[in-house]
């Protein structure tokens, strides 16, 4: 009989949810399944200004269906006399990934899986000043290949009674493969943290843990810290704290097996820095609710999850987070 566990793989690009420079990568994974390949959509949505006590939500304003629009400018603004934001209800940001992901047994403990992701960055400003000419209503997208992540890990199982406990210590890295110099026009590019890539390397601990009574309900939980190094372009993304907890029930009728979900997921990042100097609208935390259902059939496993911010606190004057849901389905080979 299969086994199921929600575990956390912090992907090592930070450029997905730039209000807090933090991405992850959420994967629902059949831990009894020897290898697989799966498909995956993620978005992130920002809208609101904190401190201008401004709502967040994740459906946005009608301002998220204007038409795009071909000027680009800067993602963070100074706020100098030459670049200014106006920090409008209606301003939001959307990151969306498309990934190829791959887990293989290589040894009968131990795991090696890849993430490829295919990004594409939306940022909408209802009213900006960029001389030499204000400019409304704009909106721009940044996208193309992504940083690929590489990670391995060690099963541990044993059991006490009627329960069973999985641990899952690991590693990876991120390697500098994306697209990372986007440009507005010939001469200016986009910021670092719009980049599909970073051009740098990142590396990562995790250490995920599974409770499962009964072979039906379970605890899940994952704590991982990733270390950035600095780009060939000089930025370097602030190093991140993610950890995850969630509770899953195991119903199962015939050969379909129904898993629904539900948690708590927190992150954390230092500030980003430019040439050595920090980036003062970068990093901050943020924790969420989630909750998610997956449906499994014979070498199938369909996933969806929703994350709900519960309560952020971002450097500066950051947009904030407004939700972020994924799908994706897995097939065993």
């Amino acid at each position: 009989m299969k086994k199921f566990i929600l575990l956390l793989l912090p992907l090592l690009y930070a450029g997905a949810a730039q209000a807090c420079d933090i991405c992850n990568l959420y994967e629902f994974n059949p831990i009894d399944s020897k290898s697989y390949i799966g498909v995956f959509y993620r978005q992130s949505v920002f809208n609101g200004y904190s401190h201008l006590n401004q709502s967040h939500s994740f459906f946005g304003t009608q301002s998220m269906l204007a038409t795009e629009g071909t000027t680009g400018v800067q993602h963070v603004p100074d706020q100098s006399e030459v670049y200014q934001v106006a920090e409008h209800q209606d301003d939001y940001e959307r990151y969306e990934t498309w990934e190829i992901r791959a887990n293989f047994r290589i040894l009968p403990k131990l795991n090696l899986q890849a993430v490829l992701p295919i990004r594409r960055n939306t940022v909408y400003y209802a009213e900006v000043f960029h001389l030499p000419q204000p400019i409304k209503d704009t909106t721009f997208t940044v996208g193309g290949p992504g940083d690929l992540l590489l990670t391995t890990e060690y099963l541990h199982n044993f059991s006490t009674g009627q329960v069973k406990h999985i641990l899952r210590p690991g590693l990876g890295i991120k390697l500098p493969t994306g697209v990372h110099n986007k440009k507005i026009n010939a001469e200016e590019k986009y910021d670092p943290d719009l980049q599909p890539g970073t051009s740098a390397f990142s590396y990562l601990l995790k250490l995920g843990y599974t409770l499962l009574l009964n072979e039906q309900i379970g605890l899940d939980q994952s704590i991982s810290q990733q270390w950035m190094s600095e780009g060939s372009n000089g930025y370097r993304f602030g190093d991140q704290f993610n950890y995850t907890a969630s509770a899953f029930y195991v119903a199962r009728k015939g050969s379909v097996q129904l898993i629904p979900r539900l948690g708590l997921y927190y992150e954390s990042a230092k500030r980003s820095a430019q040439d050595g100097l920090k980036a003062v609208q970068t990093g901050g935390n943020a924790l969420f609710g989630q909750a998610g259902m997956d449906v499994a059939l014979k070498k199938f496993t369909l996933s969806g999850s929703y994350f709900q911010p519960l309560n952020q606190y971002l450097n500066g004057n950051q947009i904030g987070n407004a939700g972020r849901f994924q799908v994706g389905v897995f097939m065993n080979i």
